[in-house]
Order: C-alpha cells, then structure tokens, then sequence
C-alpha cells in the first residue's frame, strides 16, 4: 500500500494520469560534495535563472532612470527639406534646405521630475528584491549542504550498525547451534538486522535526496 501511494504521488509530480511503472535501477552510494559552500553560492549566484533575471530587470530599470533623466535634456535635431516649385506659369526648379532644431524644455509642470521619481522608487524596489533573493539563495545553498552533511553521517552511523547487527546474528546462531540459546533469540536478532538494513537503505534515500536539493539550489539539473 505504501509503495502503491508513493507510486501515485510521483505521478501526480510529473503529471501522468497513469502510475503503473516500476522503478528500476540502484541508488548511488553518498559522494563527496561539489565544492565549498562558498563557491557553490558563487555559482549558484552564476547559474540560477531566477536570479539572472532579477538582475536583467534591475539594469532594465536603470536604463529607465536615464530615460526619465533624459526628458531635461535638450533635443537636437536635423532638418532637410527637398523638392520642386513653380517658377512660372509652367516651369518649376528643385529647391531644398537643410537646417538644426534646438528644442529646449523650460517649463514642463514638475512632469519629467515626477517621472524620475516614479522610476527611481522602481529602482530601488528592484535592488532590494535583487538583495533579498541573494540571501535566500545563500540560505538555500548553506540549508542544503548542512542536510548532506547530516544525511552523510546517518549513513555512516547506519552502516556500522548493520556490522554489529549481523556480528550479533552470528553469536545467537553459534548459541543456539551449542544449545545455549533460543530460537527466539535467533528471531530477534534477525529482526535487529533487518531493522539495521532498513536504516542504511533511508539514509541513502535522505543523502540522495538532501543532494538532489542541493542542485536545485545551486541552479544544476537533478539526475
């Protein structure tokens, strides 16, 4: 019942109407990390869409700003007029003339400092979401690598258990083989190491899973 659930959760994730699959294949043994957790937050800093984007619309904004400053400037502009006139009754010439336009804004109502204030508000809302989303991904980085770390020595933890598991198994088998001990004894310690093996095969799923996490929050693929 349990496996039949999960089965219907994953395909809930990816979108599948059907979950009649069977998962195939091993999980990986615990690696070592990716690097330190500052170079994965410069990376992440590097590689993460969300945060890219953010700084694209702040320097989207900034262009803003200088276009809203632009409107105290003065316009000039180049002139040119070319065509024909009547110089007589039937007969015309070419005439054409070429000349600057300064256009100078001296009064406008207060409308070009509104505008600069407007965007600049902008701005500064765009440079504190770029702020607080750098520290998110920074929090996201130094969360994951410190649940891989905990998973990591689960494991290890997990693993040394099962040695003493089956070395206890071993000394219950002897016993009872010498008469010296149950057969419920030999149960229990069966059970023990069950219990041992079921701990390892969850800290791999945990260590597989904090490690996947920490790729999505470095911005990587998860595999």
């Amino acid at each position: 019942n349990t496996l039949a659930v999960a089965k219907r959760v994953l395909a809930n994730l990816m979108g599948a109407r059907d979950a009649a699959w069977s998962v195939s294949g091993e999980l990986p043994l615990p690696g070592p990390l990716p690097g330190t957790p500052e170079s994965l937050i410069v990376k992440s800093l590097e590689t993460r869409t969300d945060y890219q984007a953010a700084k694209d619309r702040l320097a989207a904004q900034e262009h803003k700003v200088d276009t809203a400053k632009a409107g105290k400037l003065p316009v000039v502009s180049l002139l040119g007029l070319y065509g024909g006139r009547m110089a007589g009754t039937t007969e015309t010439e070419e005439t054409g003339a070429v000349g600057i336009g300064l256009s100078i804004p001296i009064f406008d109502g207060g409308r070009v400092d509104a505008l600069v204030r407007q965007e600049r508000a902008v701005l500064s809302a765009a440079r504190e979401r770029l702020v607080k989303l750098e520290l998110q991904i920074r929090q996201d980085v130094e969360t994951a690598l410190l649940n891989c770390d905990a998973s990591d020595r689960q494991f290890g933890v997990a693993r040394q258990s099962v040695g003493l598991a089956e070395e206890v198994l071993r000394i219950e088998r002897l016993k009872y083989e010498m008469g010296r001990g149950t057969a419920l004894d030999v149960l229990d310690a069966q059970s023990a190491l069950l219990q041992a093996c079921t701990s390892v095969a969850r800290a791999m799923v945990d260590s597989n899973i904090s490690r996947a996490r920490l790729a999505l929050a470095t911005g990587g693929q998860i595999k």
